[in-house]
């Protein structure tokens, strides 16, 4: 993911803290989380609305 979101190289050592860090999240899934809503196959339409956001 992060070579081909990112163009980046992760070390070994990132790779196995990555490894680390999520294996270290627990909890319980709430119970609503069966109802989500299903997202639609070809995504979203852009909002014409919305301004582009611009680096500050």
């Amino acid at each position: 993911m992060a070579q081909v979101q990112l163009n980046a190289k992760l070390s070994d050592s990132e790779v196995e803290s990555l490894v680390t860090f999520l294996g270290s999240l627990t909890g319980t899934i709430p119970e609503s989380f069966e109802r989500a809503p299903v997202l639609p196959a070809d995504g979203f339409a852009p909002n014409p609305s919305a301004s582009p956001s611009r680096p500050q």
